[in-house]
């Protein structure tokens, strides 16, 4: 049973990993839709820098839209107050609808990871070993490392989601939070 769902919790893990730190357009191989659509979405990131009103200024403009549109698009973008006065551009991505089904079924990945390992401090500490083990590739390869390191890349609900799996796994045992802070500071 330890093996099994250390593999079960690797595959969905570094699915969920590969799919939010994807920046490619084509998805894997086998992941690709059969008939690939022609529909693509325009992804606004919270990247946490700029004020709302800058946001709703620059979707404004970008969009031609009313004050009270950019509004209601500025509120789903930034659900935090931005007090940061700097001055860089807004990160926008078109990002193809295959890539952005792919991303939210991730988050549902990681969601029901969170739940499943609730039910037992041994799930618990199985996910966070796959989490944390270093992979072939060398230094900071571990999947956690590889969210923490894109962190910044990411849109705001898969920052949230994964924290939340990060609070609930490796800052729980105190094994894994010594790892996870030694990781951390590199």
């Amino acid at each position: 049973m330890v093996a099994r769902s250390y593999n079960i919790f690797s595959i969905i893990l570094k699915y969920a990993v590969d799919m939010l730190t994807w920046e490619q357009e084509e998805l894997p191989a086998g992941l690709e839709p059969p008939e690939r659509g022609d529909t693509y979405y325009c992804m606004l990131f919270n990247d946490e820098v700029h004020t709302y009103e800058q946001v709703i200024y620059t979707l404004q403009k970008a969009v031609n839209c009313s004050q009270k549109e950019a509004v209601s698009f500025a509120t789903a973008v930034d659900r935090d107050r931005n007090t940061s006065r700097q001055s860089k551009p807004l990160r926008v991505q078109v990002m193809h609808s295959s890539v952005v089904a792919h991303q939210c079924f991730a988050l549902k990945a990681l969601s029901w990871l969170g739940q499943i390992i609730q039910y037992s401090d041994g799930l618990r500490r199985i996910l966070c070993q796959v989490g944390l083990q270093e992979r072939p590739e060398g230094e900071n390869s571990s999947l956690v490392d590889r969210l923490m390191l894109n962190d910044s890349k990411m849109w705001k609900g898969a920052r949230n989601m994964y924290h939340q799996l990060l609070m609930n796994s490796l800052l729980m045992d105190l094994k894994y939070k010594k790892i996870f802070a030694i990781q951390f500071a590199k």
